[in-house]
């Protein structure tokens, strides 16, 4: 992939059977259950906290339109501050402000599909966990100024992820009525 000819290869996934590894983690994030998550969650970037501007609001919108106002939430991004999705009623306050990554380490059911531009967390559920998550990937939408669209390494690293690694409920939506579609079958109302 970095034009070296060298393989890449797969890390050793972390196992969610780690009593002593979780425990750990658990008491330096003082993590407790979430309650009550959304089954539709967006994990926010820090596209503002970075002044990068682009269409992620509008994208957590659509999302939110699509599958209603009660099955949709946002994970905020703890770089940008105020929870402006939260201040658009885009969002109602969820309690869940550990790593995506720990609180999957932790949860067994009722794990929300994830909807997100390219958030690093959507990705290591599966490169560290090996979990194969419903996961929405939007960043063929997205139009802010980003790296992944000026460099072409990390264009091909999301786009080797998603041929190699993803697995097979990972979608990358190339249009807006794509996402709504895929949003609607992972909902189990497609076709209504």
């Amino acid at each position: 992939m970095r034009g070296d000819r060298i393989p890449n290869l797969s890390l050793p996934k972390l196992s969610r059977e780690d009593d002593e590894l979780r425990e750990a983690l658990n008491f330096v994030f003082q993590y407790r259950p979430p309650r009550d998550l959304p089954p539709f969650l967006f994990l926010e970037q820090s596209f503002r906290a970075e002044n990068i501007r682009g269409n992620d609001l509008e994208l957590m919108a659509l999302c939110q339109r699509t599958v209603g106002p009660g099955n949709f939430g946002v994970k905020p991004h703890p770089r940008n501050g105020e929870n402006l999705p939260q201040s658009l009623g885009l969002t109602r306050k969820l309690d869940l402000s550990v790593p995506w990554e720990l609180f999957l380490l932790n949860q067994r059911e009722s794990i929300p599909t994830v909807v997100t531009v390219c958030s690093n967390g959507a990705l290591s559920g599966r490169l560290c966990l090996g979990l194969d998550l419903p996961t929405v990937m939007l960043y063929k939408l997205y139009t802010g100024k980003v790296l992944w669209k000026e460099d072409p390494v990390l264009l091909r690293y999301l786009e080797t992820f998603r041929r190699q690694f993803a697995g097979e409920r990972t979608y990358v939506p190339q249009t807006p009525f794509e996402l709504e579609s895929v949003l609607k079958y992972l909902g189990g109302q497609y076709g209504d």
